[in-house]
């Protein structure tokens, strides 16, 4: 997609469907009981449900998509490749890992059937105007959790019931939305209807495979719509890409334990939970698919924290074995019923805390894999179809990849890693370097001080230089200074002129500007003052050279 944009064939921002949202508004003003909360955490979507709502930016969404690499299911950033990988969905939102694929047999039914079949483990008839083949309009499962709340008086079988409804809207609202993003599918409810059995199910490959699977095609040009976990592919880009992450206001409330009775507590939400705080994003970018894409262009090695998990911490050490951080590093295949991804892990080893090296090329043969879907493929049995591949996670322990860790000090990456990477890979994603004449304007300080310190390096290592090399480096440090002249004179002009507003004044708007408007401004002339100052000390820099 990366030349799409860049060629300028596309420049659209793709639509994120919310199918959860009404969900998770409802949980929100009418928390489910405790009972209900025991079963969806021995179903594995107590953590996903804990984890609560946030409100997706498009934009970002989109910026992302563009550096998708579907041929190794990695985002290509400036530093490297990275990607959710297992260890992502298991310490965000707690699924489990280890267990059964899901996957079965399609099997088809009339509506009545699937009405029946609805009044049997959901507690109600869906009328004919709700269906839609296997599919169940998810207005229909939010009115019946309103209308029909579990409590104390209600029997089990009435929470097992209601258990099922929230599970299936997790699963079809947050964990695995399609592109519309308004119906549920009903074939989840099969591993659901003995409840003992579901979190025996490796949800979090399923739902990581799906979440490829969306992004492979809406890198594809054209696409409008995306669907799969975006509310986990957000909260991991906040946690990761420093200049993307918001402020936390409040990160103790709703994160502690639930009592369900004397004799049963359920642990605090796991760390996904930490971004559904209250936040503030005043320090940081929102909805600016061009500002998404520069900063991702000029991203260096600090900004993004390749383990941001702290393994002591109390959320970590809650979840459940199933988690199974003993499979997190392994190279295997991610199974969401008909859809099959594979999970490249061993091209993101310092996620792990592992030396990354060069990776394999990818392989050619799972380029067919993107064009498998349940799609008129009625009574399929998806088991037998893709019984390689669910025989190679049958032995997923001798898939998992072992590399030299990072030592303290030590390189996280071969010598040649990050020269390889340049040559097979797209930095730059954005179009054009045409200035725009309105909105931001990055100053690319970061890009001249990586030109400063190669430059100042070059220097130190001219020891001796012939003639030739000497008038090289005295034309160098022309050029140089010519840069430096540009840099300052830019940081007093870097703004357009519809950015440009009278200086603040002290006394002379009297009461035309609160106090709190007052200090915005005051606040955003300093900043332009720092910028100013920082932009003048790299051209003092390139002066000297």
């Amino acid at each position: 997609m990366s030349q799409n944009v860049v060629a300028g064939l596309t420049d659209s921002t793709l639509h994120v469907r919310r199918g959860g949202l009404t969900f998770a508004q409802l949980i929100q003003k009418a928390p489910r009981h405790p009972r209900v909360l025991q079963l969806l955490y021995e179903m594995g979507f107590y953590g996903v449900l804990r984890c609560g709502h946030i409100e997706i930016d498009n934009h970002l969404i989109t910026a992302l998509v563009e550096r998708w690499r579907p041929e190794t299911h990695t985002f290509h950033f400036p530093v490297g490749e990275a990607t959710v990988t297992l260890q992502d969905i298991a310490l965000l939102w707690g699924l489990p890992i280890a267990g059964h694929p899901v996957i079965g047999k399609d099997k088809k039914k009339s509506t009545e059937e699937w009405q029946d079949y609805c009044l049997r483990w959901l507690g109600y008839r869906p009328d004919t105007s709700s269906l839609r083949h296997s599919n169940l309009k998810m207005s229909t499962l939010t009115q019946r959790l309103l209308n029909h709340p579990v409590n104390d008086d209600s029997n089990i079988v009435e929470v097992m019931q209601e258990a099922r409804i929230c599970a299936l809207c997790l699963l079809s609202g947050v964990m695995c939305p399609d592109a519309q993003g308004s119906h549920v599918s009903l074939f989840y409810l099969r591993y659901m209807e003995n409840i003992c059995d579901t979190g025996s199910y490796s949800w979090g490959t399923a739902v990581l495979g799906y979440l490829y699977r969306e992004l492979c095609v809406a890198a594809q040009i054209g696409k409008v719509n995306i669907g799969g976990a975006m509310h986990l592919l957000q909260i991991w880009a906040w946690s990761r890409i420093t200049t993307l992450t918001p402020q936390k206001v409040d990160d103790k409330i709703g994160m502690g334990p639930i009592v369900v009775d004397e004799d049963s507590i359920l642990p605090i939400p796991p760390y996904g939970a930490r971004w559904t705080m209250q936040m503030s994003l005043k320090h940081t970018v929102k909805h600016s698919l061009r500002i998404f894409r520069e900063m991702f262009d000029r991203m260096v090695p600090g900004e993004f924290i390749w383990q941001p998990y702290d393994m002591d911490s109390d959320e970590v050490q809650s979840l459940p074995d199933a988690v199974a951080p003993h499979l997190w590093t392994a190279k295997c295949p991610l199974i969401h019923h008909a859809i099959v991804e594979i999970h490249h892990a061993e091209r993101v080893l310092r996620q792990f805390g592992m030396i990354q090296d060069i990776p394999p090329l990818p392989d050619v043969s799972e380029r067919k894999l993107h064009s498998i879907d349940r799609r008129g493929r009625h009574g399929e049995d998806w088991a037998w179809y893709h019984r390689e591949y669910v025989a190679q996670w049958a032995s997923v322990q001798e898939l998992v990849v072992r590399k030299p860790m990072i030592q303290p000090g030590g390189p996280s990456m071969v010598d040649d890693y990050m020269r390889w990477y340049y040559q097979i890979t797209r930095i730059r994603v954005s179009k054009s370097l045409e200035p725009n004449t309105i909105g931001y304007h990055p100053t690319n300080l970061s890009d001249w001080q990586h030109v400063v310190d190669r430059l100042k390096q070059l220097v130190v290592s001219c020891d001796t230089v012939d003639d030739d090399d000497l008038q090289a480096l005295n034309q160098l440090r022309v050029t140089c200074r010519g840069i430096a002249t540009d840099l300052i004179d830019y940081s007093r002009s870097r703004y357009p002129a519809a950015q440009m507003h009278d200086p603040i004044q002290d006394s002379s708007q009297g009461e035309h500007y609160s106090t709190s408007k007052r200090k915005r401004l005051i606040e955003r002339s300093s900043s332009s003052s720092r910028q100013d100052s920082d932009t003048m000390e790299l051209g003092d820099d390139l002066l000297r050279l």
